[in-house]
């Protein structure tokens, strides 16, 4: 039994526990037992209607909303109603959930990572992010595999502003080196300055000694560079600029085309959909390999410090009150906008051990919305990524 099917697994336990006197019970028991039946029996958009009137005769009953927001989540059809319901759950989390009771008011643990991949699929990943922090929270109580489950969502998420990918595979070359006028303050004159794609970038030629196909798998092309650890679920990654300033970034060079198609396989399955087959003894694509850009070694991609720092807080228009009321109870926010949002920071500190106890003395003191995260070069990064380069 897979372990994304969680709910499923909760019930199949006590599926056919205290069956007897069914016509004893009252109607909100005998809505549980059905939706808990049907769970189990994988049956979840039969269970919904279940579930939405047990809901509606409780709508503050944290298991109910747990209940409904990993069902909604599992479908993967209304999104938004399932974290609604999910950050309903959390409000009140208990370590000793019993599934098999309608007497059950809790919720598990595991609330927590439905609201993280269900946050993750709205497109809300810094909410998830802090969804995550909160499971690990739960130490050893935790298994593993679930937050393992989540960063590996998270890799969806845009946290270092990655340029769009490109599908095409021949892009113009005047969509890659980008025209802006330049006014002259004196003259009134306008000239057009071209970007050249190759500024500070440092490349090797790749010759190979057979002029036969070698096989790779591309897995991403973009306008401009980015580290090749951005690829956090595939190791391995070159980097490629094409003759028209296309960067390609490919893994393997095989000899014989149905390795690559295995390798294919692998990759679209760790998350790649996208991914395909290229010959990367293409003079005309690969043959320049792409060490660093403007002294960065593109297989690292952190340069310099990593600076920790604490949000406190996040909006995109209107500040919410109860964001605004950690400005009288909190020393030194800063504003720093990113991806549309305005966050706000609290400290700076070198090591991720600090931060976080930085956050505990925040949470101490009422800010209990509150989770590390991490910038390098004025770009946020994932604390993964920032913890492995400490």
């Amino acid at each position: 039994m897979m372990k994304n099917s969680i709910i499923t697994a909760m019930f199949a336990v006590v599926l056919f526990t205290q069956i007897g006197a069914i016509n004893a019970q009252n109607t909100e028991e005998k809505l549980f037992n059905q939706a808990r039946q049907l769970l189990a029996m994988r049956q979840i958009k039969e269970a919904i209607p279940s579930l939405e009137t047990l809901y509606n005769t409780n709508p503050n009953n944290c298991n109910y909303n747990f209940l409904l927001g990993a069902a909604y989540r599992e479908l993967g059809t209304n999104k938004e109603s399932a974290i609604f319901h999910l950050k309903k759950a959390v409000v009140e989390i208990t370590e000793d959930y019993d599934a098999s009771t309608y007497t059950e008011l809790k919720a598990p643990i595991l609330t927590y990572y439905y609201l993280a991949t269900a946050q993750v699929d709205n497109d809300l990943c810094l909410e998830a992010e802090k969804s995550l922090e909160n499971l690990k929270g739960f130490g050893e109580k935790i298994d593993s595999y679930f937050v393992r489950e989540i960063e590996r969502n998270l890799q969806k998420c845009d946290y270092e502003a990655i340029p769009e990918a490109v599908k095409e595979e021949d892009v113009p070359l005047a969509e890659i080196i980008k025209e802006k006028p330049i006014v002259n303050k004196r003259t009134k004159d306008v000239s057009l300055k071209k970007k050249d794609p190759l500024a500070g970038m440092v490349t090797k030629t790749i010759s190979y000694t057979t002029k036969s196909p070698l096989w790779g798998v591309q897995v991403g092309a973009f306008k401009e560079v980015i580290p090749t650890s951005r690829f956090d679920q595939i190791k391995n990654v070159d980097a490629f600029i094409d003759e028209k300033g296309l960067i390609r970034y490919v893994v393997g060079h095989f000899a014989y085309k149905q390795q690559a198609e295995s390798l294919l396989e692998v990759i679209r399955n760790s998350g790649v959909p996208d991914a395909f087959i290229v010959d990367v003894n293409n003079p005309n694509k690969f043959n320049q390999s792409v060490v660093s850009v403007n002294n960065i070694n593109i297989k690292n991609g952190i340069v310099g410090k990593v600076i920790y720092k604490v949000q406190v807080g996040a909006f995109k228009n209107e500040i919410p009150s109860e964001v605004a009321a950690t400005y009288l109870t909190v020393e030194g926010i800063e504003e720093t906008n990113y991806e549309g949002l305005t966050l706000l920071l609290v400290g700076q500190f070198s090591t991720y051990e600090d931060a976080d106890k930085h956050k505990g003395n925040l949470k101490e003191n009422g800010i209990n919305d509150c989770f590390v995260v991490a910038f390098n070069n004025r770009k946020k990064i994932s604390i993964k990524e920032a913890k492995r380069n400490e």
